[in-house]
This record gives structure tokens, C-alpha cells and sequence, in this order.
């Protein structure tokens, strides 16, 4: 069985290769890891080195908090869902970080772009800004990331 958020459609051949059982010890292992690496490496504009981890979504989430974020950032995070409700908890046990939460207020509530604009302004700006893009969990979205960056780069954000 694959566990994928959802509801999406998964190609046969996908669903062919998460049948696949590949010794983690074996050199076509750690090509395939060598070759997302060097992928990585150029998606990301030349980075020296990419690490690839395998766990859930959470350990994502929880890996990207704890690299990238340093004490004293301030972050405006939205939470409207499951996922952005981790998201928060892995900015809080993160410490060191002020962090303003827009909350939808509701379970499966949308938080509007000028929402998480309007409160990197009235708390005068923020170093980063932390969302769930597609909150699968009850089926919510913020849409327009791009006029997020926008707005607050064009700010000195």
C-alpha cells in the first residue's frame, strides 16, 4: 500500500515502482541517492551538497524549521489546517523565534493572502513567512505565494 496525500490519481507506472524492494546497502542504491543529490544540488542553483532523509512529511517540516530559521527571526506563520497546525508546533518547540500565527479561526477555514500580508505589516514586517501551500487534510489552499513574495520582498522582507 502507498500512503499519498490525496485525493490524487497515481500513475500504474508509479504504483509499479512502489512495489520495487531495493537493498539500501546495494550500489544501485546509492546511485539512485547520488543521482538526486546532484539534481538537488542544481535545482537549488548550485548548492555543494544536498542530504536526502527519508520520514514523513512532519520530519520535513521539522528539518526545514530547525536549518533555517535562527534565534531572533520573526515569523508570520498561517495556520488552517492539520498540516499548518504541525508547521506552528515545529515553529514553537523551534524557540528563539518571534512568531505571529493568522489562524483561519476554523477547521478547515482558507486564510486569504491580505491576511498574512496584513499582519507582516502591523507587526512591521517579518524575516520569513510559513504556510501549508495545498492543506490536504481538509482540502484548503493558498493560492497566490508568488503576491506574498512579492509584497513583502518589495517591503525589504
Amino acid at each position: 500500500m502507498m500512503l499519498i496525500p490525496g485525493p490524487v490519481e497515481v500513475p500504474a507506472s508509479v504504483q509499479a515502482r512502489a512495489t520495487m524492494v531495493l537493498n539500501h546497502r546495494s550500489g544501485e542504491f546509492r546511485e539512485i541517492v547520488r543521482s538526486i543529490e546532484e539534481r538537488l544540488n542544481r535545482f537549488t542553483g548550485g548548492a555543494e551538497r544536498s542530504v536526502v532523509t527519508t520520514g514523513s512529511g512532519t520530519l520535513a517540516v521539522e528539518s526545514m524549521v530547525f536549518s533555517i530559521l535562527r534565534k531572533g527571526d520573526r515569523v508570520v506563520a498561517a495556520q488552517n489546517g492539520e498540516f499548518s497546525r504541525r508547521l506552528v508546533l515545529s515553529l514553537r518547540r523551534r524557540g528563539g523565534v518571534d512568531l505571529k500565527v493568522v489562524d483561519s479561526g476554523e477547521a478547515g477555514g482558507a486564510i486569504g493572502v491580505e491576511s498574512i500580508l496584513a499582519a507582516a505589516e502591523e507587526w512591521g514586517g517579518a524575516t520569513y513567512v510559513a504556510l501549508v501551500h495545498n492543506e490536504t487534510g481538509n482540502g484548503t489552499a493558498i493560492r497566490d505565494i508568488n503576491s506574498v513574495a512579492s509584497h513583502l520582498s518589495a517591503r525589504g522582507g
